[in-house]
């Protein structure tokens, strides 16, 4: 039974991470919702890229936002009036920029124990810790331009921490679904 329940709550905790995220709202812009958005994940690290716009992609596609993924689209345009020709085309009111920020690990010691029980003659001992580990985090800025005026109309500053299970990817999608949450929240999609 101890065994199901330490699988059980290492199941439950398995890249679990935690995003904070503070946003501000461009005051004489901010009353527009946007139904046709282009998320485009400004990282180098194409694995990290894909992983937050398909989250973005699919938390905006849950609130009937179409949502194009400026890395499947746009990758190999040559020039950036070919990209927002293209946009207007596809009737895209915005895009929203993701850019990563600082990123890095914490490093954890769990220093060794040992447990004895003794029940009549029979002495049952146990051992744990005795190892180390690593707590990835990140910081991210995400900010989403009106296209039909070229103005950014907001802008959000997140910050990201995982457990031992978690990695940067896991990061990256914790992040991404809190910004669409906070655009939501911010009354800029439905």
């Amino acid at each position: 039974m101890k065994q199901v329940a330490t699988i059980l709550i290492c199941l439950l905790t398995l890249g679990c991470t935690r995003t904070s995220i503070q946003s501000l709202i461009h005051p004489e812009l901010g009353d527009r919702v946007y139904t046709h958005i282009c998320v485009h994940g400004n990282f180098d690290n194409i694995e990290l890229k894909k992983a937050i716009e398909d989250k973005v992609a699919s938390e905006t596609k849950k609130r009937r936002v179409e949502c194009i993924k400026f890395s499947e689209v746009y990758s190999f345009y040559s020039s950036d009036d070919s990209i927002l020709a293209d946009l207007h085309a596809k009737r895209v009111q915005a895009i929203l920029v993701i850019t990563p920020g600082k990123a890095g690990t914490t490093e954890f010691y769990i220093p060794p124990t040992t447990t004895s029980t003794t029940t009549g003659s029979i002495t049952k001992t146990t051992a744990s810790g005795g190892y180390r580990g690593v707590n990835p985090w990140s910081t991210t800025t995400a900010e989403l331009y009106d296209i039909q005026t070229g103005n950014k109309v907001w802008r959000a500053s997140a910050s990201t921490k995982g457990n031992a299970f978690a990695n940067f990817k896991n990061l990256a999608r914790s992040v991404g679904g809190k910004i669409v949450v906070k655009l939501m929240q911010d009354g800029l999609i439905p």
